[in-house]
């Protein structure tokens, strides 16, 4: 994973591991569209937790992205692994990442 800013809060762009670069920045807001069948805990030692900590079309913050194909996202009700699948951008924060 190639850090593209360097700074936090700075919009860092992630490249994936094909070379292509992820259309997610850190501090993207992102809208859940399904429930994964679990929540992998984004602690330095992941735990699994119940996939009901999260509804579908809650919204999150992208914080960064982890091997796996993970991508660390923080909620209300804690900081979870998601894989993209599970969630797309919010059509509103597009519109100012083009700015």
């Amino acid at each position: 994973m190639e850090k593209v800013a360097s700074r936090y809060n700075d919009k860092r762009q992630f490249r994936l591991q094909n070379g292509a670069m992820s259309n997610f920045f850190a501090g993207s807001k992102i809208k859940v569209t399904q429930l994964p069948p679990y929540l992998k805990t984004a602690d330095p030692m992941p735990m699994l937790r119940p996939a009901d900590l999260i509804a579908v079309g809650d919204i999150g913050t992208v914080r960064d992205r982890r091997p796996g194909d993970y991508w660390a996202i923080k909620f209300e009700r804690g900081s979870f692994l998601l894989e993209e699948k599970y969630f797309e951008l919010v059509k509103s924060h597009l519109m100012e990442a083009d700015e």
